[in-house]
């Protein structure tokens, strides 16, 4: 950087510092005025913040003769150009923290509330005293009441102008005091008629509400309004009126209905509806007579749900604010609570048809859909709301399927309903639809599963629940076709939930069709099983025919297990290329391979079992299938196999490629030794050689391992060579632990030479080769 660029660059940075310093001025001054009208700041601390201001304000000019060679020089070697090219940062200064006034804000705001309480239990004590005692008559203590409470709101209307707050607290107190002693006067004392009480409670009401609304306070809804929830609860008499206490809290519902058009004070929604709701559940669970009061618990309960309805959603439709979570719980519980009670109530303790319920719920599904063609008719709203109130209605006609209908119709109109849903909200970009569709999927999903365990099927394939599997399928494929297309992605509804519902989806796909074929795979041979039984064979003959029925059965699904998730793997590979599905499908693999082998070898045993002893006793009646039905078996897992190795080599499948081929060559060396073992097991046992398999084991073993030693050396596979080795170490423990004990001399002097052989083969190789595996021990 040249001379003129630096002289250029200071000229620069004193510009702005000298604008910056106009800038600290003007706010100098502010603060001085401000501190005069406050009367907060000294002259001292003004002289002390302009000079502060007046030192970080002088810039420090660096003379042009300063700049000698020398400074380039030093400069250049310390890199502090890039210094000077940053730009200058006012950095503001951190104003102190000042620590709260505890006693501010108990002196001004605790103490008040705590007195009004005190004050109110104060005067329901001294009511509640002087009605045990009879010290005064009933209209006198109903006087006193009131006047007790006029001219505790006198005084605070007159304290409103100067301690507004207090005042709120004081006039809330009033009204609390207002409403339970006009609850003494009618339900203890009868001093009022019904319509006056009413109309009284209703003036109340009004009141509160505008004081609410004057003073901005809502202290004054919650002790005024909310607060009298609990007078009539406490002071029951146990008269069991429940329709004026019912009708008492409508009322109240009714103000805050009201306040909630102009102020959205969610704590007084939040109170007033647990009040409402747990005095009502309290009655209704615990005194209502389904007899008598039916009709009346019905009526308040939807009366309740409809106000609680309006109360949340009214202010947010006006206010045109976005529906929040908190009000989307609210929302739900209140719909939900309405629909456990409503069914409790028509239900009638168990004596209603089904019919009746199912209607209730399409009430409610009804009523949600006449709130949402108003909200879209009208405009009223954002989508939002809408869609929230649309999720509703689909959720109770989803509740009302299972309630009206049976078996797989459940699970069918489930599934229609959740493909449908979900194209609406792809094409139509409403991922609210996206998520009820994704919960409907799961329900039926979960129906889907309860209806295999029907056993009311009398054909495999050709029947309904073979059909409902198909058409489930279909949906849920449906589902999965519209997550793939690409011109329905939007940055809405490219979101976590997307790739969640994709997976869910996937999996649901995959058990349904993999559970709906074993199950008809097992009815058929059920179906088979029972039909051979019937037929006039001799006692052993038939448990013979039946059981290798059974047996082949159970060898066919697990052959279709394999087969199936090696479908899977190939769809992947050439289709779909996920390396999730990919880890799925290994998995499964891994999972059905090895109860294939372990399980189904132990079957396939007693498959030959069945036909020596079915040979031996010239029944003839078990065929050669029970034997080569084990070549299905071997056939799955082949291809299984082949579709592990391709997987393990797929690009999409990085990093754990290394891994994969790790352990696909680890199941490849074990199943193969185990398809070798089962082979000479079996035919040597047809041969009639049943007693020397053991021999045959060990020498089989050991050859295996050479060979493997060998490729282990040939490919550069030390884990090849470690596998090799430890089957010798295995075939000569099997030797000397077993073999010796059940093999006669010749044969111990035959699978001796032969191990003997074998090892002595395998450690010329080692020999041999021994640079060659140094070699590789160094690159590795």
């Amino acid at each position: 950087m040249t001379l003129n660029e630096l002289q250029n660059r200071l000229d620069e940075l004193s510009k702005k510092q000298e604008m910056f310093a106009k800038e600290i001025q003007f706010l100098s001054q502010q603060i001085k005025q401000f501190s005069v009208n406050e009367g907060v700041q000294t002259e001292f601390q003004e002289e002390k913040v302009t000079e502060d201001i007046t030192e970080f304000s002088t810039p420090k000019i660096v003379e042009n003769e300063n700049l000698t060679k020398e400074f380039h020089l030093k400069e250049a070697k310390e890199n502090t150009s890039e210094k000077i090219n940053q730009p200058f940062v006012f950095t503001k200064p951190k104003k102190e923290r000042k620590p709260s006034d505890l006693e501010k804000i108990i002196g001004e705001s605790w103490i008040n509330k705590i007195g009004i309480l005190v004050l109110v239990i104060g005067v329901f004590l001294g009511a509640k005293y002087s009605i045990e005692n009879d010290l005064i008559n009933p209209l006198t203590r109903i006087i006193l009441g009131y006047l007790s409470g006029i001219g505790l709101l006198g005084f605070g209307i007159k304290l409103k102008a100067k301690y507004e707050s207090y005042s709120a607290v004081l006039v809330s107190g009033a009204m609390a005091i207002f409403y339970f002693i006009t609850f003494f006067a009618y339900d203890f004392y009868h001093l009022i008629p019904q319509i006056l009480t009413f109309i009284l409670m209703v003036v109340f009401t009004i009141f509160t509400v505008l004081s609410a609304l004057n003073y901005n306070k809502p202290v004054i809804a919650h002790i005024g309004l909310v607060g009298a929830y609990a007078i009539p609860f406490l002071l029951s008499s146990g008269s069991g009126r429940a329709d004026i206490l019912f009708g008492y809290m409508t009322i109240i519902n009714l103000g805050i209905l009201f306040i909630s058009i102009k102020k959205y004070w969610k704590s007084l929604h939040y109170v007033a509806f647990s009040f409402t709701w747990l005095i009502f559940g309290s009655w209704l669970f615990l005194q209502y007579d389904s007899q008598w009061q039916q009709s009346l618990a019905f009526i308040f309960a939807l009366i309740f749900f409809l106000q609680f309805y309006a109360v949340v959603l009214i202010n947010r439709i006006l206010e045109k604010q976005i529906v929040r979570i908190a009000d989307i719980i609210l929302v739900l519980l209140n719909a939900f609570i309405f629909f456990a009670m409503g069914l409790y109530i028509v239900n009638d303790k168990g004596f209603v048809s089904e019919f009746s319920l199912s209607l209730f719920t399409i009430f409610n599904a009804i009523i949600h859909f006449v709130v949402a063609y108003i909200i879209r008719k009208q405009k009223l709203g954002n989508t939002t709301i809408f869609y929230l109130v649309i999720g509703l209605v689909f959720s109770f006609i989803t509740i009302a399927i299972p309630i009206q209908l049976n078996g797989n119709w459940v699970t069918l109109l489930w599934a229609a309903l959740s493909a449908v849903l979900f194209w609406i909200g792809r094409t139509k970009q409403i991922v609210v639809y996206e998520r009820i569709a994704l919960v409907i999927a799961f329900l039926s999903f979960v129906s889907f599963l309860d209806d295999m365990k029907s056993t009311s099927i009398e054909t495999a394939f050709f029947n309904w629940l073979f059909m409902t599997t198909i058409l489930i399928s279909t949906g849920y494929a449906f589902v999965l076709y519209l997550l793939s297309q690409k011109k329905y992605i939007t940055e809405e509804n490219n979101n976590q939930l997307s790739k969640v519902t994709q997976v869910l989806v996937s999996i649901f796909l995959g058990v349904v069709v993999f559970v709906g074929i074993c199950a008809e795979i097992n009815r058929y041979f059920d179906f088979l099983y029972q039909a051979k039984a019937f037929e006039e064979f001799e006692e052993e003959r038939n448990y013979l025919i039946n059981t290798s029925i059974e047996y082949i059965g159970n060898i066919i699904i697990l052959a279709f297990s394999v087969i199936y998730f090696t479908i899977m793997s190939f769809l992947n590979i050439h289709k779909i290329k996920s390396k999730s599905l990919g880890i799925v499908s290994i998995i499964g693999l891994f999972g059905a391979i090895f109860i294939s082998q372990t399980a189904g070898l132990y079957i396939l045993g007693d498959l030959r079992d069945f036909y020596l002893e079915s040979y031996e006793n010239q029944y003839h009646n078990v065929s050669i299938g029970n034997v080569l039905v084990r070549y299905v078996l071997f056939a799955s897992v082949a291809l299984g196999i082949i579709s592990l190795w391709k997987h393990a080599k797929q690009e999409f499948m990085a990093p754990i490629n290394r891994n994969l081929i790790f352990f696909a060559e680890l199941f490849t060396f074990l199943l193969i030794l185990m398809f070798l073992s089962n082979e000479l097991i079996t035919w040597l046992a047809l041969s009639g050689y049943v007693n020397i398999f053991k021999l045959g084991l060990s020498i089989l073993w050991g050859v295996y391992s050479l060979i493997f030693i060998y490729l282990g050396i040939l490919k550069r596979k030390k884990h090849l060579r470690i596998w090799a080795i430890s089957l010798f170490a295995i075939t000569l423990v099997k030797l000397f632990l077993y073999d010796i004990s059940h093999l006669n001399t010749i044969s111990k002097i035959v699978v001796f030479i032969s191990l003997g052989i074998l090892l002595l083969l395998a450690s010329f190789l080692y020999n041999k080769f021994k640079d060659k595996i140094i070699d590789d021990e160094k690159n590795n």
